[in-house]
């Protein structure tokens, strides 16, 4: 069954770009997986994909209308569209409009049961990625997440992504990681945390980063960061490997 991967989040500059390159380094060599940015005020995973994985895995799809909502017709043809591609998974890069106007989609027009009809008249199974950081960005994320999982999670696996680069130190890391993990066991909230972008504070961690606004490959890093990257992508790909 063709596997959609929806990456969200409402709060802009939290990693969905990051935790997306991150899965196209996973993936560079799987033609079988493409990638859609639905992002329509930065389109940063279409450009910064495109080296690395080829311009043919790497597509722009826009979902909001002129009043900025997500129209009905206009979702579930991308859906079926989806569904008719050759890849058998497809990861999806919602941009932090496009991840509020769904919530609102799911919440008021197109309920999750409804979605979870649609997908499997379809012959496709969505997972939800939500994406979450730490230090100030914490509180707007966690509505987020919370509000999303609540609406899907009896229809839908929902995984939530903690990006431990943008947390702060080893203690701010910590303390948020437990504020996330307490919010989930309170809740009887059915999701998995998966801690990733955890490069560190050293000169490799800056190379990694510019290779990423780059757009360029681990080929160009020095040798220190190119180990670096493959420790890191080591440690993704464990904890990543079911999504």
């Amino acid at each position: 069954m063709k596997q959609l991967n929806f990456i969200l989040q409402s709060k802009g500059g939290v990693g969905k770009s990051f935790l997306v390159w991150l899965l196209a380094n996973q993936y560079k060599d799987n033609e079988a997986v493409i990638f859609i940015d639905l992002d329509n005020s930065t389109q940063t995973s279409n450009a910064r994909l495109a080296g690395l994985v080829g311009q043919h895995r790497v597509s722009h799809y826009s979902i909001l209308d002129e009043n900025k909502k997500i129209e009905r017709e206009e979702f579930l043809n991308m859906l079926q569209v989806f569904s008719q591609a050759e890849p058998n998974k497809i990861y999806v890069d919602f941009g932090a409009p496009e991840s509020e106007e769904f919530l609102k989609f799911l919440r008021y027009e197109f309920s999750a049961d409804t979605l979870k009809e649609a997908s499997d008249m379809l012959g496709v199974t969505i997972t939800f990625s939500v994406v979450i950081a730490g230090n100030d960005t914490v509180s707007a994320c966690l509505n987020y997440s919370q509000a999303l999982t609540t609406l899907a999670q009896d229809y839908f696996t929902v995984n939530w992504f903690y990006n431990v680069g943008l947390s702060g130190g080893i203690d701010s890391r910590e303390t948020t990681k437990s504020t996330l993990e307490n919010l989930i066991t309170t809740n009887a909230l059915k999701t998995q945390l998966i801690p990733f972008g955890d490069l560190g504070f050293s000169q490799s961690a800056k190379d990694i980063v510019k290779m990423l606004a780059d757009g360029s490959t681990a080929d160009t890093l020095p040798f220190a960061s190119k180990l670096k990257f493959n420790q890191v992508m080591k440690e993704f790909q464990t904890s990543s490997s079911h999504v």
